[in-house]
């Protein structure tokens, strides 16, 4: 729940586009191992925590409500995705992330 404390904290629009901007655009494919859903607590709508696990690594999506309500039906555990996103810097001993988490863009097949 550490990856859920740390969403929390970013979850203010402003915050969120600063990290976009900075961010760099990455696309990356792989199997969803888990999803965990979320509710913003601004307009209570629903979203997703996805862990990709890729070739050479595992990654965590953000995945905000826009993106979740178009593309709910792809995200399912064991099921292959392609996602383009931000990184979204989180290397950090206190909330235990690798730094390979995405804000999702776009999900497709």
């Amino acid at each position: 729940m550490a990856i859920i404390d740390a969403i929390r904290q970013v979850c203010f629009t402003t915050m969120v586009y600063f990290y976009l901007k900075g961010g760099k655009l990455e696309k990356v494919t792989g199997q969803i191992t888990e999803v965990k859903d979320f509710r913003l607590m601004s307009n209570n709508s629903l979203g997703a925590l996805i862990k990709l696990k890729c070739a050479e690594d595992v990654f965590d999506i953000l995945v905000f409500p826009k993106i979740y309500n178009k593309h709910r039906e792809l995200i399912k555990e064991e099921i292959v995705i392609n996602v383009d996103g931000h990184r979204f810097n989180t290397h950090d001993e206190e909330h235990k992330t690798n730094g390979n988490v995405l804000i999702a863009n776009d999900i497709y097949i």
